[in-house]
This record gives C-alpha cells, sequence and structure tokens, in this order.
C-alpha cells in the first residue's frame, strides 16, 4: 500500500510526465529555452503546440507512471484479509489512478495479477472505466473513516466523495460518443445532484474550512499541513531521503538555471 502512496508522490515532485501533459498542453505553462537549454529537441514545444504524437517520451512517461500506481493498487486489493481501511485506502488510489488514464487516454488497462505476464491486459473503454471508478469509490466511501486536514496525506471517506464529485461533474463528457469529443453533451440534473450531495456531505463534517480572505497561499506553505483548513488529500513530503515528494523540484523551477544549489 506504501507503495502506491509513494508512485503517487513521484508524480507530485517533478514537472514531467502526467505533470507536464497536465501544464505543458495547456496555456498554464510555457517551458523556457534559453538558447539550445531545455529545447531537448522540441520537446516541451511540441506539447504547448499540440504536435506529439505516440511516440512523444512524456507521453509514454506519464501512460507508464499512471498505470503502475493502478497495477499496485489492484496488487494490493488481491491480497485476502485486507482491513476495511486498508482496502478502501486502495480502493481509492486506483479510482484516483484509473481516472486519470481514462481522463487523459479515453481508455484504461486493467491487469489481473494472477495472470501470466505474457496474458495482455483487458481494455476498458472510457464509458466502461468510469463505471469501474465509480464503483471504487463507492467501496472507498463505505470503507474510509471520516479525515481532516492534519490526516490528508491518507485516504479518507471525504477524498473519495471530493474524487467521486469531480467524477459525476463530468459525467456527460465521459459517457458520450468519443467520436464526437466536442459534445453536445447532456448534463443530467441527477448527476449534478450527486455531485452536490457529495459536496455537502464533506462540508457538514465540520473538518474542512475555505481560508479566509488573504490567507489563500497558506494552503501552499511549507507547514500547509498545520496552516491549512482547505486540504482534503495532499502528498506528504518527508524527511531527506524519502521517496516521497521533493519539494525541492518546485523551488528550483522559479530559479534562473546556474542556481547553487542546483
Amino acid at each position: 500500500l506504501n507503495s502506491v502512496y509513494d508512485q503517487l508522490n513521484s508524480m507530485a515532485g517533478g514537472q514531467d510526465n502526467h505533470s507536464a501533459l497536465q501544464e505543458h498542453t495547456t496555456d498554464e505553462l510555457m517551458g523556457p529555452t534559453r538558447g539550445t537549454d531545455w529545447d531537448d529537441f522540441g520537446n516541451w514545444r511540441k506539447l504547448h503546440q499540440h504536435t506529439w504524437n505516440g511516440a512523444h517520451n512524456q507521453l509514454i512517461g506519464a501512460w507508464n507512471q499512471l498505470n503502475i500506481g493502478s497495477y499496485r493498487a489492484t496488487q494490493v486489493l488481491a491480497n485476502t484479509g485486507l482491513t476495511s481501511q486498508q482496502k478502501g485506502e486502495a480502493s481509492f488510489l486506483r479510482a484516483y489512478f484509473m481516472y486519470e488514464i481514462m481522463d487523459m487516454f479515453g481508455q484504461v488497462p486493467n491487469r489481473n495479477p494472477s495472470d501470466d505476464i505474457n496474458v495482455n491486459p483487458s481494455v476498458m473503454t472510457r464509458s466502461e472505466a468510469f463505471d469501474y471508478v465509480k464503483t471504487d469509490l463507492t467501496t472507498a466511501i463505505s470503507s474510509l473513516s471520516n479525515g481532516s486536514t492534519s490526516s490528508a496525506g491518507v485516504a479518507s471517506k471525504q477524498a473519495a466523495q471530493a474524487l467521486l464529485a469531480r467524477l459525476m461533474l463530468n459525467k456527460a463528457v465521459y459517457k458520450s460518443d468519443p467520436r464526437s469529443p466536442a459534445g453536445p453533451f447532456t448534463f443530467d440534473k441527477a448527476d449534478m445532484d450527486a455531485v452536490i450531495a457529495n459536496c455537502d456531505a464533506i462540508i457538514a463534517t465540520g473538518n474542512y474550512e475555505l481560508m479566509p480572505t488573504g490567507s489563500y497561499y497558506k494552503n501552499f506553505y511549507w507547514n500547509n499541513a498545520a496552516d491549512s483548513k482547505e486540504i482534503i488529500f495532499r502528498s506528504n513530503n518527508k524527511e531527506k531521503g524519502s521517496v516521497s515528494t521533493n519539494v525541492r523540484w518546485m523551488t528550483y523551477m522559479g530559479n534562473h538555471y546556474n542556481q547553487t544549489p542546483s
């Protein structure tokens, strides 16, 4: 189970793979090129200009990054004798990884841990993956206990409710014909009511609240585990040498490439 969290944390500490596809492909981020440094044969430009193909290293990296997490969670769930908490955490983490794969790639492979390595995984359509993720989240909600901002590094009932709310908010897109990616989409009232119900359930615990005016950026402070009341689920940055998130990357990104330490 720790290895599943470690795979999730690996996504939070760098600028490549999953992060690159989510950021470089939008107007939120553009990779700076200084002469030939950071050009990387047009690697980042291709993402920003939407001219990549299936061989792009960041695409392959993100695919592997997410599917490793999904499979590790499946391996956990294949064990007998799991506690309700362990089953809930693994179900939530698999749902998160599969949600990201479904959202980014439109199809999700799934492998049974007992299968021979030469057996190809089954492949779910986007619609099938939606149902699979929803089932995992339903299991997580019924298995996990309430969380709090101080314990947000571990999956909780509220983390699963938040992800389920996001899933239902976009159900019309995920269940639509993938051959018509621009829609039109029909957002059913029942689905939107499910979004509201899950969000209301999180608020009703009284364990979370929006930071007051002027304190928003405390959500991103080094000691945000103590200062932020907003965070429902996070990656924990631990002691030096830990396999968890390396927050130094986030600091270095804002500096000149000749900074010391590098």
